[in-house]
């Protein structure tokens, strides 16, 4: 019954663990998101601003330096760009760093709750197996007690007869002395 309890607790507090521990994942993953998309849309605006900026530039600048400062412009823009797609992939790679190291985390508890649960059901195995042991051994000593009390009885029995007849023949003794005194004393007073 003890047993039986411990393993309802620690099926509750697993369950309640997996739960919490699925929620936690659940709720850091929905954070990366919001940031990613936060840095996203900030990279974007960033992009944008900057594409004002280079148009106003472009509209300052007089036409004859036009070609000049639109080569600038556009190698400024791929730089800017290329920076941003940097910081993006960098970013991705920490997430997927952080992930394969959840997994990695995860993967070792699952195989530790395993490892606990089939130690659970090893004792478990191993107190039926007492207990079938116990429940043969109830059994043997029931009849051994049954059989010690069969054989009382019985020498109770036997040595009751005995004593009833030796106790007969006494009394068939000292009755019959007791009646051969009796006729003779009758005998010689009649």
């Amino acid at each position: 019954m003890m047993v039986r309890r411990d393993n309802d607790n620690k099926q509750r507090a697993f369950k309640i663990w997996c739960e919490g521990n699925s929620w936690n994942k659940i709720t850091s993953q929905q954070q990366t998101i919001q940031t990613l998309e936060f840095e996203g849309t900030q990279i974007s605006s960033d992009a944008k601003s900057l594409d004002k900026k280079i148009n106003v530039l472009q509209n300052r600048e007089d036409r004859s330096g036009r070609n000049t400062l639109r080569r600038a412009n556009v190698i400024y823009h791929k730089r800017s760009m290329k920076n941003a797609m940097d910081q993006w992939r960098n970013l991705c790679e920490f997430v997927t760093k952080q992930e394969d190291g959840s997994e990695r985390i995860k993967k070792k508890m699952r195989n530790r709750f395993l490892r606990d649960a089939f130690a659970l059901y090893h004792e478990g195995v191993k107190w039926k197996m007492q207990r079938i042991k116990d429940e043969a051994r109830c059994v043997h000593f029931r009849e051994t007690i049954r059989m010690r009390e069969a054989r009382k009885v019985f020498n109770a029995w036997c040595s009751f007869n005995h004593k009833f007849k030796k106790s007969k023949v006494y009394w068939s003794l000292l009755l019959g002395k007791m009646d051969n005194w009796m006729k003779k004393r009758a005998f010689s007073t009649w």
